[in-house]
This record gives structure tokens, sequence and C-alpha cells, in this order.
């Protein structure tokens, strides 16, 4: 989420620039963005290769880093498979 917030700050920075000129956005932000970034790269692959996901989660998840907003939804839409997976295997208890 961090890294996506820094990307549209990033984005937003760059605009600025072309409308103002001012290049102070772009070199503050710039490096947060670029360390957030390869941060991120770091913990898709440890938690890829710890928890045994599958590779495609993790090339999910650098895709997702791609577009600001997508890291977002993709995370919220894991997550919500992810509870219905949990919800689904649960045993239906019934009471009298």
């Amino acid at each position: 989420m961090a890294e996506t917030i820094s990307w549209t700050l990033l984005l937003s920075a760059m605009v600025l620039e072309l409308i103002t000129g001012w290049h102070g956005g772009i070199s503050i932000v710039g490096p947060i963005h670029g360390i957030l970034t390869i941060a991120l790269t770091i913990v898709a692959l440890s938690l890829t290769i710890s928890l045994k996901w599958p590779w495609s989660r993790f090339i999910k998840i650098m895709l997702a880093s791609l577009i600001p907003i997508w890291g977002y939804v993709w995370i919220h839409r894991e997550a919500d498979s992810v509870i219905n997976d949990q919800v689904a295997r649960q045993p239906i208890r019934v009471t009298e």
C-alpha cells in the first residue's frame, strides 16, 4: 500500500513539474518511491519463498505495483478470496 501511495505521489509530482517547472517534488518523492519499490520486491520474494506461494502470486504482486491503485484493489480481492475459502472449509454447526 505504501508503494502504491508513493507512486501516486510521484506521478502527481511529475504533473506538478510539467505545469510549474518545479523539480523539488520528484527529487523528494522519487528516492522514497524507489526504496519502497525495492522493499516491496524483497518482501514479496521472501514471502513467496518462505510460505511456498505459487510464483504466479509473486508475479501478480509485481504487476499490481505497476498501476497505482491496482495494488490496493488486488490486495482486497486476494484477502476476500482467502477469507471466503476459510469460511467454506469450516464445518457447519447445527443447533436445535
